[in-house]
Protein backbone atom coordinates (compact mmCIF):
# COMPACT_ATOMS: atom_id res chain seq x y z
CA UNK A 1 0.00 0.00 0.00
CA UNK A 2 1.31 3.72 -0.54
CA UNK A 3 4.89 4.00 0.80
CA UNK A 4 4.51 1.24 2.96
CA UNK A 5 7.02 -1.67 1.94
CA UNK A 6 5.57 -5.09 2.40
CA UNK A 7 8.93 -6.64 3.64
CA UNK A 8 10.96 -3.55 5.39
CA UNK A 9 10.64 -0.61 7.47
CA UNK A 10 10.76 2.86 5.70
CA UNK A 11 10.31 6.10 6.85
CA UNK A 12 6.71 6.20 6.78
CA UNK A 13 4.28 8.35 9.58
CA UNK A 14 3.85 5.06 12.08
CA UNK A 15 0.13 5.75 11.86
CA UNK A 16 -0.03 4.70 8.16
CA UNK A 17 2.30 1.42 8.91
CA UNK A 18 -0.01 0.56 11.71
CA UNK A 19 -3.08 0.81 9.67
CA UNK A 20 -1.63 -1.06 6.79
CA UNK A 21 0.62 -3.82 8.23
CA UNK A 22 -2.64 -4.64 10.85
CA UNK A 23 -4.51 -5.86 7.21
CA UNK A 24 -1.53 -7.28 5.61
CA UNK A 25 -1.27 -9.21 8.59
CA UNK A 26 -5.16 -10.43 8.95
CA UNK A 27 -5.70 -11.01 5.22
CA UNK A 28 -2.30 -13.40 5.73
CA UNK A 29 -4.03 -15.53 8.16
CA UNK A 30 -7.52 -15.52 6.66
CA UNK A 31 -5.76 -17.24 3.82
CA UNK A 32 -4.18 -19.46 6.08
CA UNK A 33 -6.92 -20.74 7.71
CA UNK A 34 -9.01 -20.92 4.87
CA UNK A 35 -6.23 -23.12 2.81
CA UNK A 36 -7.13 -25.67 5.58
CA UNK A 37 -11.07 -25.28 6.04
CA UNK A 38 -11.18 -25.81 1.98
CA UNK A 39 -8.96 -28.86 2.32
CA UNK A 40 -11.25 -30.35 4.77
CA UNK A 41 -13.83 -29.73 2.56
CA UNK A 42 -12.83 -30.29 -0.93
CA UNK A 43 -9.56 -31.99 -0.69
CA UNK A 44 -10.52 -35.70 -0.47
CA UNK A 45 -8.84 -36.75 -3.72
CA UNK A 46 -5.27 -35.09 -2.97
CA UNK A 47 -3.88 -37.63 -0.81
CA UNK A 48 -0.88 -36.31 1.75
CA UNK A 49 -0.82 -33.20 -0.22
CA UNK A 50 -4.54 -32.93 1.87
CA UNK A 51 -1.95 -31.81 4.77
CA UNK A 52 0.91 -30.75 3.62
CA UNK A 53 -0.37 -27.75 1.33
CA UNK A 54 -2.54 -26.55 3.79
CA UNK A 55 0.03 -26.60 6.54
CA UNK A 56 2.61 -24.77 4.40
CA UNK A 57 0.44 -22.17 3.46
CA UNK A 58 -1.13 -21.42 6.97
CA UNK A 59 2.72 -21.64 7.74
CA UNK A 60 3.96 -19.19 5.61
CA UNK A 61 0.79 -16.88 6.18
CA UNK A 62 1.62 -17.18 10.12
CA UNK A 63 5.01 -16.16 9.54
CA UNK A 64 4.20 -13.38 7.57
CA UNK A 65 2.03 -12.01 9.45
CA UNK A 66 4.21 -11.92 12.52
CA UNK A 67 7.06 -10.23 10.03
CA UNK A 68 4.26 -7.74 9.75
CA UNK A 69 3.56 -7.35 13.39
CA UNK A 70 7.75 -6.76 14.00
CA UNK A 71 7.66 -4.08 11.22
CA UNK A 72 5.47 -2.47 13.42
CA UNK A 73 7.71 -2.74 16.24
CA UNK A 74 10.43 -1.51 13.82
CA UNK A 75 8.75 1.74 12.69
CA UNK A 76 7.47 2.15 16.52
CA UNK A 77 11.08 1.92 17.84
CA UNK A 78 12.39 4.88 14.73
CA UNK A 79 9.37 6.85 16.18
CA UNK A 80 11.24 6.87 19.46
CA UNK A 81 14.67 7.56 18.05
CA UNK A 82 13.41 10.45 16.10
CA UNK A 83 11.63 11.87 18.76
CA UNK A 84 7.77 11.13 17.73
CA UNK A 85 4.54 10.71 19.76
CA UNK A 86 6.14 8.33 22.55
CA UNK A 87 2.67 7.13 23.98
CA UNK A 88 1.55 5.92 20.66
CA UNK A 89 4.86 4.34 19.72
CA UNK A 90 4.51 2.36 22.68
CA UNK A 91 1.11 1.54 22.22
CA UNK A 92 1.89 -0.13 18.47
CA UNK A 93 4.57 -2.07 20.47
CA UNK A 94 2.41 -3.42 22.90
CA UNK A 95 -0.57 -3.89 19.99
CA UNK A 96 1.76 -5.94 18.10
CA UNK A 97 3.06 -7.68 20.88
CA UNK A 98 -0.69 -8.57 21.89
CA UNK A 99 -1.14 -9.61 17.68
CA UNK A 100 1.78 -12.04 18.07
CA UNK A 101 -0.10 -13.40 20.97
CA UNK A 102 -3.02 -13.85 18.78
CA UNK A 103 -1.82 -15.61 15.93
CA UNK A 104 -0.15 -17.85 18.38
CA UNK A 105 -3.60 -18.75 20.20
CA UNK A 106 -5.50 -19.11 16.67
CA UNK A 107 -2.52 -21.39 15.45
CA UNK A 108 -3.16 -23.52 18.86
CA UNK A 109 -6.88 -23.48 19.30
CA UNK A 110 -7.73 -23.95 15.54
CA UNK A 111 -5.29 -25.03 12.92
CA UNK A 112 -2.94 -27.40 14.58
CA UNK A 113 -6.25 -29.18 15.54
CA UNK A 114 -7.73 -29.33 12.26
CA UNK A 115 -4.21 -30.42 10.81
CA UNK A 116 -4.08 -33.33 13.18
CA UNK A 117 -7.50 -34.14 12.18
CA UNK A 118 -6.71 -33.88 8.41
CA UNK A 119 -3.41 -36.31 9.36
CA UNK A 120 -5.68 -38.92 11.32
CA UNK A 121 -8.07 -39.00 8.32
CA UNK A 122 -5.05 -39.57 5.35
CA UNK A 123 -3.98 -42.16 7.53
CA UNK A 124 -6.99 -44.12 7.79
CA UNK A 125 -8.70 -42.94 11.13
CA UNK A 126 -6.47 -45.57 13.08
CA UNK A 127 -7.15 -43.78 16.09
CA UNK A 128 -10.91 -43.89 15.61
CA UNK A 129 -10.29 -47.97 15.39
CA UNK A 130 -12.06 -50.14 13.27
CA UNK A 131 -16.18 -50.55 12.36
CA UNK A 132 -17.58 -54.17 13.09
CA UNK A 133 -18.64 -55.81 10.67
CA UNK A 134 -20.83 -58.95 10.85
CA UNK A 135 -23.19 -60.98 8.51
CA UNK A 136 -25.97 -62.97 10.41
CA UNK A 137 -29.58 -64.30 10.34
CA UNK A 138 -28.67 -66.77 7.66
CA UNK A 139 -27.20 -63.54 5.31
CA UNK A 140 -30.63 -61.69 5.83
CA UNK A 141 -28.92 -58.94 8.36
CA UNK A 142 -26.07 -57.09 8.86
CA UNK A 143 -24.37 -55.48 11.82
CA UNK A 144 -22.88 -52.67 11.92
CA UNK A 145 -20.93 -51.85 15.31
CA UNK A 146 -17.87 -49.65 16.23
CA UNK A 147 -16.85 -45.67 14.78
CA UNK A 148 -17.26 -44.88 11.24
CA UNK A 149 -13.90 -43.91 9.85
CA UNK A 150 -13.12 -42.46 6.58
CA UNK A 151 -13.09 -45.97 5.18
CA UNK A 152 -16.17 -46.92 6.30
CA UNK A 153 -18.55 -46.44 3.52
CA UNK A 154 -16.38 -48.96 1.31
CA UNK A 155 -16.09 -51.59 3.49
CA UNK A 156 -20.05 -51.37 3.92
CA UNK A 157 -20.73 -51.35 0.32
CA UNK A 158 -18.09 -54.71 0.11
CA UNK A 159 -20.15 -56.64 2.54
CA UNK A 160 -24.07 -55.48 0.48
CA UNK A 161 -22.24 -56.88 -2.43
CA UNK A 162 -21.45 -60.09 -1.47
CA UNK A 163 -24.49 -60.61 0.45
CA UNK A 164 -27.62 -60.41 -1.88
CA UNK A 165 -30.04 -61.36 1.08
CA UNK A 166 -29.78 -59.04 3.25
CA UNK A 167 -33.02 -57.51 4.51
CA UNK A 168 -31.49 -55.06 7.47
CA UNK A 169 -29.09 -53.30 8.80
CA UNK A 170 -28.23 -53.57 13.10
CA UNK A 171 -26.06 -49.69 13.67
CA UNK A 172 -24.56 -49.35 16.41
CA UNK A 173 -21.67 -46.88 17.90
CA UNK A 174 -20.18 -43.83 18.95
CA UNK A 175 -20.30 -42.07 15.33
CA UNK A 176 -17.35 -41.15 13.66
CA UNK A 177 -17.24 -39.69 10.34
CA UNK A 178 -20.48 -38.05 8.75
CA UNK A 179 -19.34 -37.95 5.33
CA UNK A 180 -18.83 -41.68 5.08
CA UNK A 181 -21.99 -41.61 7.20
CA UNK A 182 -23.87 -39.89 4.29
CA UNK A 183 -22.36 -42.87 1.90
CA UNK A 184 -23.66 -45.75 3.42
CA UNK A 185 -27.19 -44.44 4.20
CA UNK A 186 -27.40 -43.92 0.46
CA UNK A 187 -26.68 -47.96 0.00
CA UNK A 188 -28.78 -48.77 2.82
CA UNK A 189 -31.89 -47.05 0.80
CA UNK A 190 -30.54 -47.73 -2.43
CA UNK A 191 -31.18 -51.64 -1.28
CA UNK A 192 -34.15 -50.95 -0.19
CA UNK A 193 -32.93 -52.04 3.55
CA UNK A 194 -34.58 -51.73 6.78
CA UNK A 195 -32.28 -50.37 9.81
CA UNK A 196 -32.85 -51.24 13.14
CA UNK A 197 -30.85 -50.35 16.79
CA UNK A 198 -30.39 -52.63 19.59
CA UNK A 199 -27.95 -51.03 21.86
CA UNK A 200 -25.99 -47.43 21.56
CA UNK A 201 -26.16 -45.48 18.36
CA UNK A 202 -25.23 -42.20 18.53
CA UNK A 203 -24.07 -38.95 16.55
CA UNK A 204 -23.21 -39.59 13.20
CA UNK A 205 -24.64 -43.54 13.42
CA UNK A 206 -28.22 -41.87 13.39
CA UNK A 207 -26.88 -40.80 10.12
CA UNK A 208 -26.79 -44.57 8.79
CA UNK A 209 -29.81 -45.61 10.74
CA UNK A 210 -32.01 -43.04 8.72
CA UNK A 211 -30.87 -44.43 5.73
CA UNK A 212 -33.21 -47.04 6.56
CA UNK A 213 -36.68 -47.70 4.83
CA UNK A 214 -38.08 -48.68 7.84
CA UNK A 215 -36.45 -48.12 10.95
CA UNK A 216 -37.30 -49.70 14.25
CA UNK A 217 -35.42 -49.35 18.07
CA UNK A 218 -35.20 -52.16 20.06
CA UNK A 219 -35.98 -52.61 23.72
CA UNK A 220 -32.65 -51.96 24.85
CA UNK A 221 -31.76 -49.16 21.63
CA UNK A 222 -30.88 -45.63 22.35
CA UNK A 223 -30.38 -42.98 18.95
CA UNK A 224 -28.59 -39.89 20.27
CA UNK A 225 -28.23 -36.55 18.48
CA UNK A 226 -26.20 -33.58 18.24
CA UNK A 227 -24.68 -30.58 15.79
CA UNK A 228 -21.46 -31.51 13.93
CA UNK A 229 -18.49 -31.15 15.44
CA UNK A 230 -14.67 -31.49 13.78
CA UNK A 231 -11.94 -30.22 16.11
CA UNK A 232 -10.90 -26.30 15.78
CA UNK A 233 -14.21 -25.67 14.04
CA UNK A 234 -16.54 -23.67 16.01
CA UNK A 235 -20.89 -23.13 14.65
CA UNK A 236 -20.00 -20.83 12.57
CA UNK A 237 -17.40 -22.20 10.46
CA UNK A 238 -19.87 -25.62 10.54
CA UNK A 239 -22.98 -23.84 9.84
CA UNK A 240 -22.84 -25.47 6.06
CA UNK A 241 -22.48 -28.89 7.06
CA UNK A 242 -25.02 -28.68 9.64
CA UNK A 243 -27.42 -26.82 7.02
CA UNK A 244 -26.68 -30.34 5.15
CA UNK A 245 -27.40 -32.18 8.09
CA UNK A 246 -30.71 -30.75 8.51
CA UNK A 247 -31.89 -31.23 5.09
CA UNK A 248 -30.60 -35.08 5.32
CA UNK A 249 -32.82 -35.25 7.97
CA UNK A 250 -35.54 -33.11 6.85
CA UNK A 251 -35.88 -34.95 3.05
CA UNK A 252 -34.37 -38.21 3.11
CA UNK A 253 -34.65 -39.34 6.82
CA UNK A 254 -38.09 -37.68 6.31
CA UNK A 255 -37.90 -36.53 10.39
CA UNK A 256 -40.55 -33.51 11.38
CA UNK A 257 -39.03 -29.67 11.59
CA UNK A 258 -39.33 -29.57 15.37
CA UNK A 259 -37.21 -32.37 15.82
CA UNK A 260 -34.66 -31.53 13.73
CA UNK A 261 -34.48 -27.92 15.61
CA UNK A 262 -33.98 -29.72 18.51
CA UNK A 263 -30.80 -31.33 17.09
CA UNK A 264 -29.52 -28.14 15.91
CA UNK A 265 -30.04 -26.94 19.05
CA UNK A 266 -27.89 -29.17 20.78
CA UNK A 267 -24.16 -28.64 21.32
CA UNK A 268 -21.62 -31.14 19.98
CA UNK A 269 -20.08 -31.66 23.16
CA UNK A 270 -23.50 -32.70 24.46
CA UNK A 271 -25.89 -35.52 23.66
CA UNK A 272 -29.84 -35.86 22.94
CA UNK A 273 -31.25 -39.10 24.25
CA UNK A 274 -35.00 -38.96 22.70
CA UNK A 275 -37.71 -41.45 23.96
CA UNK A 276 -39.46 -43.77 21.69
CA UNK A 277 -42.74 -41.94 21.93
CA UNK A 278 -40.52 -38.31 20.43
CA UNK A 279 -39.03 -41.02 17.98
CA UNK A 280 -42.08 -41.98 16.45
CA UNK A 281 -43.94 -38.88 16.57
CA UNK A 282 -40.79 -37.17 14.98
CA UNK A 283 -40.99 -40.46 12.19
CA UNK A 284 -37.33 -41.23 13.38
CA UNK A 285 -39.04 -44.75 14.04
CA UNK A 286 -41.55 -46.87 12.38
CA UNK A 287 -41.87 -49.27 14.89
CA UNK A 288 -40.53 -50.62 18.36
Amino acid sequence: MLGVPIWRDAPVPLGRVVNHRVVWAALAMIVGLNAISIAISKGRDLGVLQVIIPAALCAVASLFALWQLWLIVAAARRTIREGGGLRFAVLSIAGAAFGAAAIAGILHEKAVPQLEELWDIHHGDERLGDLGIVVTDEGRTLILNGPLGIGAAAQVKTALERNAGLRTVVVAGPGGRVGPAYQIAGLIRTRGLDTRVEHRCYSACTVVFLGGVRRGVGPRGALGFHRLSFPGMDDAELADANRQLRDFMVFAGQVSGSFVRRVMETPSESIWIPTLEELLEAGVIHRR
